[in-house]
């Protein structure tokens, strides 16, 4: 029975490459947040998206004031006081002598009101307000797909850091169950070197205590892992600081379905790119920009009106068409005007500037799109890689498996030394940390796919394992 002891001890050592998922739940002490939680609290709290989210209203505010831009203001101004000088007649005479000239006699003395009316409408700018209105929407479209960007970056960064704290948990896990079977297994093989068992060595003992020592040296290094990537899920989710945060395993195991084709996420990147979708709408702009400088060469055709109304107490109307009394008018008008400013060469510099800004920016299109079709083939070539990565290790794994089950049987017989058993059992450890590592470079790499598609990690799951026939 004695050479039972190492079998149970050491199959027990790989315990970690388990998915989490599948070891028993204990009753959690807080509510726990699952990877979909973390993703949806991230794009609507995250500083910068809360940040965007702003510039878009800031957009708005703008667009609002550029449908009202050729409007002039329509300017009210009213006035009253005094006292004023009697003036009383028609114009054909005087009735007082404070009429007759201007000096200190007021005569009755009265007061003064009065008011003054005037503005302007467009109506014909040659395209310039249609241009400069459509300029204002555009630029809320623009600060739109932003907000977008911006959420799906910090999404990206979320699931990483979310399977970046399940790694590190994983490994704290592996750290505790498997200290306790080394240090067990030590003091066992110690005991049996005692009793000059030719089944273990001094090397054996020298390989145990050094992989319990390197062991013991990583569990720092995961515990700053995990801290580290759960201040990162509170930071981007603005979780409490106080408050404790607890999160949900989650299966790392490959799907068996392969990723789609290529096709597909480069026609995805077409349709949910923000960056594709900012700089189609910025070539739009420049072409408005354009025709508005193209346009400021012609006339700006408007609407003028005023009303006057001034009333004087201590003063008569004058009736008489040759006399003009500001202090007793009532009078209005209407006209059409046009406005143009004579700085051709000027107009003419800067319609050539709009116009090198308009291939800048189709130029910027173009190389945007080509940017992200290399960004998408890149993330599809890694995500082939860890998924051949990821199915090799399993069958190295799975052989290793076999390797220790077989040198079991023979370290049973009396045909193999201990060290034989431990060199199997440490491949097969080795072989499922590699597997899981793999698995989650995997996830980590259809993250990326998320990132060059446009969407966040789970609708990127799906897309990547989506059926072929669809």
């Amino acid at each position: 029975m004695s050479r039972l002891w190492i079998i149970v001890v050491f199959l027990a050592a790989p315990a970690y490459a388990a998915d989490p998922a599948s070891q028993p739940a204990s009753i959690p002490a807080v509510e726990k947040l699952s990877l979909a939680d973390v993703l949806r609290l991230t794009g609507e709290r995250f500083a910068l998206v809360t940040d965007a989210e702003w510039q878009v209203r800031v957009q708005q505010a703008q667009k609002d004031q550029a449908f009202w831009a050729f409007w002039t203001p329509i300017e009210v101004i009213g006035m009253i006081g005094g006292p004023t000088p009697e003036a009383r007649g028609n114009g054909t005479y005087l009735r007082t002598e404070a009429s007759l000239q201007g000096d200190l006699n007021f005569g009755k003395p009265g007061f003064f009101a009065g008011y003054r009316a005037q503005g302007a409408i467009p109506v014909m700018t040659f395209g310039k307000l249609h241009s400069l209105r459509a300029l204002g929407k555009i630029g809320v479209t623009i600060a739109e797909a932003n907000k977008e960007r911006v959420k799906n970056e910090a999404k990206a960064n979320a699931a990483r850091a979310y399977f970046g704290h399940i790694a590190a948990q994983g490994f704290l896990d592996l750290v505790g169950e498997s200290e306790k079977t080394l240090q067990d297994a030590l003091k066992n093989a110690e005991r049996m070197v005692q009793a000059n068992s030719d089944q273990v060595s001094d090397n054996d003992i020298f390989m145990l205590r050094t992989l319990l020592s390197q062991l013991v040296a990583r569990r720092a290094e995961a515990q700053a892992g995990a801290a580290s990537a759960k201040e990162a899920i509170r930071f981007l989710t603005r979780g409490d600081e106080d408050a404790p945060l607890e999160l949900e395993a989650v299966n790392l195991r490959l799907p068996d379905a392969p990723p789609v084709a290529v096709d597909v996420l480069q026609s995805a990147a077409h349709e949910h790119r923000a960056e594709l979708s900012m700089a189609d709408k910025a070539v739009s702009a420049r072409k408005e920009a354009l025709w508005i400088k193209k346009a400021s060469l012609f006339p700006d055709f408007f609407l003028f009106g005023y009303y006057t109304q001034n009333y004087t107490s201590n003063q008569d109307y004058q009736r008489n068409p040759f006399l003009n009394n500001v202090a007793n008018e009532w009078s209005g008008g209407i006209a059409i005007g046009a406005r143009l400013t004579l700085d051709i060469p000027m107009k003419v510099a800067q319609i050539k500037e709009a116009e090198a800004e308009l291939h800048k920016a189709e130029n910027q299109l173009s190389a945007a799109d080509g940017y992200i079709s290399l960004q998408v083939k890149k993330a599809y070539a890694d995500l082939q890689s860890a998924r051949a990565q990821a199915l090799e290790l399993q069958r190295a794994e799975r052989s290793a498996k076999s390797w220790v089950i077989s040198s079991v049987l023979n370290f049973n017989s009396g045909l193999s030394p201990a060290g034989d058993l431990f060199q199997a059992i440490r491949a097969y450890a080795e072989s499922s940390a590699m597997r899981r590592k793999a698995e989650l470079d995997y996830h980590t790499a259809v993250t990326a796919v998320a990132e060059a598609v446009g969407v966040d990690y789970l609708g990127a799951f799906e897309l990547v394992h989506a059926s072929r026939g669809r």
